[in-house]
């Protein structure tokens, strides 16, 4: 009884100094993630094969974790609301409180089908702790084009900071008309990035009508994926 009383005498003269012990064991439970947002998306459809080119920026808003093994998932609609085509990829990584890009393109089906809107969704596989700002593939003179064909290239290299090499790795690029509006993207193929260095990248999108001015580009693949991230947490 006395070891009551006094836990509550003390208890009531620390919320008497702008201290809960309730709310202070509760700031110390970790936190629940937020979920990942699809920031912006758009598309163009081809006028000719009929095919759709998509891109999409993804943000993790949490301050303290990666998002890792992220499924970006897209379905097409008509003017009818019927599905009429989907795509899906997957992002090895997206850091605390920064953003990773998708750029898919797919057919649809019929193929006269007219793409009236089209939904982006982003799930992680899971949430890990990072507890400090650290270095990532980094994008750099990225230039757009467009070929006597119609087809959209955008150009660059990417940045290795790691003293490692890397193989395989998957470059997305979004594309942006004058207004600043995504009007899709695509994706290629860095064969090799060797340590402290840069590679080349070019990504190629045969779908016409595109007409974009510049270009974002995101690593969102590699080999030894799962080695870097524990050296990232």
């Amino acid at each position: 009884m006395k070891r009551l009383i006094a836990f509550l005498l003390a208890s009531s003269l620390l919320m008497s100094l702008g201290f809960s012990p309730v709310a202070e064991a509760a700031s110390r439970r970790p936190s629940k993630p937020k979920k990942l947002i699809v920031k912006a998306t758009g598309f163009t459809q081809d006028p000719e094969s009929g095919q759709v080119s998509v891109g999409s920026i993804i943000q993790n808003p949490n301050k303290d974790k990666m998002a890792t093994g992220v499924t970006v998932s897209v379905t097409a609609f008509d003017l009818n609301d019927r599905i009429v085509g989907t795509a899906s990829e997957d992002i090895d990584v997206i850091l605390r409180n920064s953003e990773g890009v998708s750029g898919l393109s797919f057919s649809v089906t019929p193929e006269n089908a007219t793409v009236a809107r089209i939904e982006v969704k982003a799930k992680e596989s899971r949430f890990e702790t990072q507890r400090r700002d650290v270095p990532f593939f980094s994008p750099e003179n990225i230039a757009v084009s467009q070929d006597e064909f119609g087809n959209t290239h955008v150009t660059g290299q990417i940045r290795n900071p790691f003293d490692s090499d890397f193989e395989s790795l998957t470059v997305e690029a979004i594309f942006f008309d004058a207004s600043g509006n995504i009007v899709g993207g695509d994706h290629s193929i860095v064969d090799k990035l060797e340590a402290n260095d840069t590679a080349t990248f070019e990504v190629e999108s045969m779908i016409k009508g595109i007409n974009a001015t510049s270009a974002r580009a995101y690593v969102s693949s590699f080999s030894e994926a799962s080695a870097l991230l524990k050296r990232l947490r």
